[in-house]
């Protein structure tokens, strides 16, 4: 019964994951302004949020080269190579996922990306914590 409720509210909030901004909380909090080296090459990919699927790119996700995925919401895949640095501005937590316990950064990376400038850059949290990723560099 209560997978079947889970399954409703699911249904009637949407596929789309909403956020907040957990960068306050001390286990986080320590996070912001630190620095990781990638230790693999990596996707970084243009993301257009439902609704509507257009050409605009909303943000863009940091994500395994293997496995991928692919979408209407796909505008663009880049891959991001080893030894870029990525910066962590603020950490975010899906409210709305009621199945999976959805952690991730917003970054900024270095080099510069001029393309990537007036949208978020989001990795999950566990890509960053992942010696087969990333590695800390302070």
């Amino acid at each position: 019964m209560k997978k079947l409720i889970c399954l409703v509210l699911l249904l009637l909030n949407g596929c789309i994951a909403r956020y907040k901004d957990i960068s306050r909380l001390p286990e986080y909090s320590s996070l912001i302004g630190k620095h990781y080296v990638l230790t693999s090459d990596m996707y970084i990919s243009g993301v257009n949020a439902p609704p509507g699927y257009g050409s605009e790119i909303d943000y863009y996700k940091i994500s395994p080269i293997h496995p991928t995925w692919s979408g209407p919401e796909l505008i663009s895949r880049h891959i991001l190579s080893t030894n870029n640095i990525l910066t962590v501005k603020n950490i975010r937590k899906c409210t709305n996922c009621p199945f999976e316990d959805r952690i991730e950064a917003v970054v900024t990376t270095h080099p510069y990306i001029p393309a990537i400038n007036d949208v978020p850059v989001r990795i999950r949290l566990k890509y960053l914590f992942s010696a087969d990723f990333a590695k800390q560099t302070d």
